[in-house]
């Protein structure tokens, strides 16, 4: 089966995100501390991880996205996805932006946005395995 144009589009949200997230991981490795003290790279780092966790994520939803062609479940990984890029920008981004002068507000949205995801891509592995279960037991 190809990829599809919705799992290229994860594909290439995750790695444009893992590439800022390493630049400004190195930034936070090599001169933030001089230029905003230890609590901005502690931040840094911490909006590094969440951010490549989710990046992982991204890439293993945009897989699953193509494994599964039932319209429900592609529906629901895609929601999935959704809460994970808009997680990345607003939690990830917004911790970048704290020790600047940033308010915790768009990372408190970005967080629950991250938990919202996970529980929706629960949602689409279990959708998934039901369409594909129901539908190898009717042939």
């Amino acid at each position: 089966m190809p990829t599809s144009s919705v799992s290229v589009l994860m594909m290439l949200f995750a790695i444009a995100s893992a590439l800022i997230g390493l630049n400004l991981e190195g930034y936070a490795a090599h001169g933030l501390e001089v230029d905003a003290g230890e609590y901005a790279v502690s931040i840094y780092h911490t909006a590094a991880k969440y951010l490549m966790w989710h990046v992982f994520g991204l890439i293993f939803l945009a897989l699953l996205y193509d494994r599964w062609t039932d319209r429900r479940t592609r529906i629901v990984i895609g929601a999935a996805a959704v809460c994970f890029a808009v997680g990345i920008v607003t939690f990830s981004g917004g911790m970048y932006r704290v020790p600047f002068g940033g308010t915790l507000g768009p990372v408190i949205f970005g967080a629950v946005i991250f938990m919202v995801g996970w529980g929706i891509m629960a949602l689409g592995v279990i959708s998934g395995w039901w369409a594909a279960r129901s539908a190898s037991s009717f042939s």
